[in-house]
């Protein structure tokens, strides 16, 4: 077949080259497709494009061509100011990856140094005469690089003396890009602990809604049912162990976005409940849960936030969804440590949102599902054996444990998972969000507790004022550790 270099000299050149090879071009017609602005600035005026306020990237975007032949070459050019490496592109036929090019510098044009042209080139042969599907999908070119596709020339052939159908029934051709991909490509989503629940049911009900998503399971068979529905393009499946602390979060970002060519939403869904009381607790057990609630999403937070302010223009920033519990901000027996893993998590999410610069347009959001009908209560719950001091079936402890373990809870995991997809496309979401009404009852019985406690112990929380006090110390907290 054809190398690069063939059809970097002329597209008729190429294409008269594989016919000498024995294979017949099935049409007439140059399928060359001229990408519009949506997708990209022409090469024709590539300054206005560098000096451009708006950058138009093509991570994630796909173009899909239906044909029928026994082979297909694809020609194209691309250009861009290429500040951290060069893209790449993936070509998948009928769902197969055939090859991952990697573009490289190539003659430069125009007053800018930086600003390159390339020609791409990929062949597919020895396939059966039925309808095939080509999907070439850029992996990335993030801010602050630029890319642009200027156009790419699709040849299907078919082998030299073969019998086919006439051309006109023969080949088809469709450039299909989703409504909300023809910019920028859709959004991208990193959903961990994907395999069940909360994690699974939001996987699919962003695939539904055509957006992409990295799924994170400690087995990725757990995934096959969606996995067989989708392609690539729309859902990667990682296998990750976040209970590992040596497996690196900022390596897992690069793998989506070197995959996908962008991330927008990351769920830190991940975790696992702890059932037993405190004095009859192992440390390890009660650290293994904060290892895995807490400290895995404080790395992934970490590494995403890290990745949005370098990356992510204001008007794309990104969101981190943080899965806590209405246990994150009520405790109950038998759930102290796993309160406690919600509690710092909530802590710890408030204090980030807080760091970030309002203009980076990053967003920290805690979640605090109510019963969810998961198996968070079943195989997703370490139980630890009560002590017989506590398991007094008439004692609070036991009570507790009959509701939690005889009650079939209200909350709807694709519901929940729709309302996150809400709340991430929300410009000023909230800090909190209660989700289901026994969320809703469960946390405002807590705050009138709090206020009821507050106001009835105020003469004594004031006891403690310095006498010498600055009268305006409470003024300068407005702002800055409270809201005004």
């Amino acid at each position: 077949m054809l190398s690069p270099k063939d059809l970097m000299a002329s597209p008729m050149y190429a294409r008269q080259k594989l016919v000498q090879e024995g294979w017949v071009y099935v049409d007439d017609d140059d399928y060359r497709i001229e990408f519009s602005q949506d997708w990209a600035v022409t090469r024709s005026s590539p300054q206005a494009y560098e000096n451009s306020m708006h950058v138009v990237s093509l991570q994630g975007a796909t173009a899909t061509f239906v044909f029928a032949g026994t082979a297909v070459a694809v020609y194209g050019a691309v250009g861009g100011v290429a500040q951290n490496g060069w893209p790449s592109s993936s070509y998948a036929v009928d769902g197969s990856v055939y090859e991952t090019y990697n573009f490289v510098s190539a003659s430069g044009y125009s007053n800018a140094s930086e600003l390159r042209y390339q020609v791409p080139y990929f062949t597919v042969q020895g396939l059966s005469m039925d309808e095939h599907t080509l999907v070439i999908t850029n992996l990335n070119g993030t801010a602050p690089n630029k890319y642009w596709l200027d156009y790419i020339c699709f040849y299907p052939f078919v082998n030299a003396g073969s019998t086919s159908p006439a051309p006109s029934t023969q080949i088809s051709l469709q450039l299909a890009m989703s409504a909300s991909a023809a910019a920028q490509g859709s959004r991208v989503w990193l959903v961990t602990g994907a395999s069940s629940g909360i994690g699974y049911a939001t996987v699919q009900e962003v695939l539904a809604i055509g957006e992409r998503v990295a799924a994170t399971t400690r087995r990725a068979s757990s995934l096959d049912s969606l996995t067989s529905a989708h392609t690539p393009s729309e859902l990667l499946v990682l296998e990750y162990d976040i209970a590992d602390p040596t497996k690196s979060a900022d390596d897992l970002i690069s793998r989506i976005v070197s995959h996908f060519g962008r991330l927008d939403v990351v769920v830190n869904n991940a975790g696992y409940g702890l059932n037993g009381v405190v004095e009859g607790t192992p440390d390890e057990a009660a650290r293994a849960q904060l290892e895995v609630n807490f400290w895995a999403p404080v790395r992934i937070s970490r590494a995403a936030v890290k990745f949005f302010r370098m990356h992510n223009p204001p008007e794309q920033g990104g969101r981190i969804l943080n899965i806590s519990s209405t246990g994150g901000f009520t405790s109950n027996p038998t759930l102290a440590f796993y309160s406690a893993s919600k509690f710092a998590l909530e802590g710890f999410s408030e204090g980030l949102h807080k760091e970030l610069d309002p203009k980076w347009n990053i967003k920290v959001i805690v979640i605090q599902p109510g019963g969810v009908r998961t198996l968070w209560a079943g195989s997703n719950m370490v139980e630890v054996p009560l002590p017989p001091t506590y398991a007094d079936p008439e004692g609070l402890t036991a009570r507790f444990l009959q509701v939690m373990r005889g009650t079939k809870y209200i909350g709807d995991p694709n519901k929940v998972g729709r309302a996150l997809i809400t709340i991430s496309e929300a410009e000023n979401p909230p800090m909190r969000l209660p989700l289901g009404a026994d969320a809703r009852f469960v946390i405002q019985s807590k705050l009138n507790e709090i206020q009821r406690e507050f106001d009835e112990w105020k003469e004594l929380e004031l006891s403690t004022i310095a006498d010498d006090a600055d009268p305006t110390f409470l003024a300068k907290l407005s702002g800055s550790v409270v809201k005004n």
